[in-house]
């Protein structure tokens, strides 16, 4: 009923079942064996978060010039991960065909023929007397071969989860949420969306409030999913504010698009709904490599950055040098490579008398301005304000003359 028939549940991700029969986060460890990946970092992570109680899941790939089926792999398809252990030196894994039957054949495997005594005895496991029941044992090393990522479902004893739904009402019409760490501690979000009749693109980011620094979100592509997550962020005390924004590509036909956005941590950090002329920029951590940082505030540029005076400016950095007025579709003047709105691009005026700016009326006499009140007798320091005389570019009244 939830996603709308049995027709609906063919293929996709196992951690998108787990997240709805949870209610938890989900998030994914990448799980490539190659030059970008930090097994060492992959394997600690999932120690820690086994020893915690998450639950896991993983789904094979077809791989060009790998035969799955010769090792009892089964080719796109979903396996629970049960256990990982360092064992004697070498890093294993417990996985379970959800078939109940056809099991890896290769190393710590049944039909493996190094098992000894130790290592029966550190995994409580006779291979001898082992059942075809979809359970084994492999190796971290192959699991990386057969395997394309891990689906780690946040089980969280003790935190608190809180729920916002909302609805992005037009195309290019973001929402946000403002909420306040009091301490710092871990924050998981999940954008959640209806599988029937179909989830559109959507992502989301958390960034600080007043900076407009980014500090986390979900992937930088947008996600047609049913949940949309991001990794845990540790986040110190302070305001932040997470925004939604729909995709470029979604037609207008599908708005209003409706979601459910699910925050869960250890102590209470509420959602409050910002107002739509107070939102930040959209701006995640990924957008420093696409686009680059901001002339104005060095900190990563959101897709509706400007170009000007051969740099990159967040819309809300470009402004005034000088009185900071916004300079976004205004006319601007350039002095020593900074950009001035028109009134302050006019050369301040000074007086000669005392050598202050000067603010309203002036008067010009000797090629220079004066406040009224210092145009006066360099003698008896009277104002002048008829006949004077000029003595070494100075006033002087007819009397002291």
């Amino acid at each position: 009923k939830v996603c709308g028939g049995f027709a609906a549940l063919d293929y996709g991700d196992p951690g998108d079942a787990l997240c709805d029969l949870s209610g938890d986060p989900m998030y994914t460890l990448w799980a490539y064996d190659d030059a970008g990946t930090d097994l060492d970092r992959l394997w600690q992570e999932l120690l820690k978060r086994n020893a915690q109680g998450w639950l896991f899941c993983a789904a094979t790939v077809e791989r060009s010039g790998v035969d799955l089926g010769a090792v009892g792999v089964i080719e796109n398809h979903a396996y629970a991960i049960l256990d990982v252990r360092d064992v004697l030196g070498d890093r294993v894994m417990c996985l379970r065909n959800p078939w109940g039957e056809s099991e890896w054949t290769g190393a710590w495997s049944d039909s493996w023929d190094a098992w000894t005594p130790e290592r029966m005895q550190a995994l409580s496991r006779n291979p001898l007397q082992a059942r075809n029941d979809g359970i084994f044992w492999m190796p971290f090393e192959s699991f990386l071969k057969y395997f394309a990522n891990i689906q780690a479902v946040a089980l969280h004893e003790g935190w608190q989860y809180q729920h916002q739904q909302g609805v992005l009402q037009a195309k290019g019409k973001n929402v946000g949420y403002g909420f306040t760490i009091q301490t710092s501690h871990d924050i998981v979000f999940v954008l959640h969306q209806s599988r029937h009749p179909g989830p559109v693109p959507l992502r989301f980011c958390v960034v600080e409030e007043g900076t407009g620094k980014p500090v986390g979100g979900s992937s930088m592509t947008f996600q047609a999913a049913g949940a949309i997550c991001c990794e845990p962020m540790c986040l110190n005390a302070g305001k932040y504010a997470v925004l939604i924004q729909g995709s470029p590509s979604v037609p207008a036909d599908r708005y209003p698009v409706e979601y459910t956005l699910q925050a869960g941590c250890p102590k209470d950090a509420p959602l409050t709904l910002i107002a739509e002329g107070s939102l930040p920029e959209f701006t995640l951590p990924q957008f420093a490599q696409r686009y680059g940082t901001c002339a104005g505030c060095d900190q990563p540029l959101s897709e509706s950055h400007l170009h000007a005076l051969n740099r990159k400016w967040h819309q809300r950095c470009w402004r005034c040098h000088k009185c900071r007025t916004s300079l976004v579709g205004a006319t601007f003047y350039i002095e020593n490579d900074a950009p001035f709105c028109e009134p302050c691009s006019v050369p301040e005026l000074q007086c000669k008398g005392c050598q202050q700016p000067i603010v309203g009326g002036y008067r010009e006499a000797l090629g220079a301005a004066w406040h009224k009140e210092c145009f006066q007798c360099q003698q008896c320091k009277a104002p002048i304000q008829g006949k004077y005389r000029a003595q070494g570019g100075w006033p002087w009244c007819p009397q002291c003359a």
